[in-house]
């Protein structure tokens, strides 16, 4: 059956621990509310433990709105636009993702952060567009 558009009253509950985590070139994502179809937004929560630039991949970039919270851990968010800039656990960042940007774990272990992107409607397959 064809996706449906949301409608009014629809929820989705993602338990801890319940999707498996999935491997990407830049991180590892835990992709959230994966049972709704034709989202707005794209919530995951990451684990990054790349240490460099050139290890992450360097910069990429999307369509949409991203919303960052560092959950545990240091994060170095670096852009095309702007110096690396550190974040700590409770800081957050709201940007433009068509500006390149990048992951990289600062201090002596993983991040872990809660990404919500606003995709306008088209969240199929973006972790493959953002990894």
């Amino acid at each position: 059956a064809a996706a449906q558009p949301m409608r009014t009253g629809v929820r989705s509950i993602s338990r801890a621990g319940e999707q498996p985590p999935i491997e990407t070139a830049r991180y590892v994502a835990e992709v959230l509310s994966t049972d709704l179809a034709n989202k707005k937004m794209h919530p995951a929560v990451n684990t990054v433990t790349k240490r460099s630039l050139e290890e992450a991949g360097g910069l990429a970039s999307h369509a949409g709105e991203e919303f960052l919270y560092v959950l545990e851990g240091q994060l170095i968010f670096y852009t095309d636009f702007y110096s690396p800039t550190l974040l700590n656990e409770g800081d957050s960042i709201y940007f433009d993702g068509s500006m390149a940007h990048a992951y990289v774990a600062g201090g002596d272990g993983p991040a872990k952060i809660l990404v919500v992107t606003n995709i306008d409607g088209k969240s199929e397959g973006f972790i493959n567009e953002h990894s």
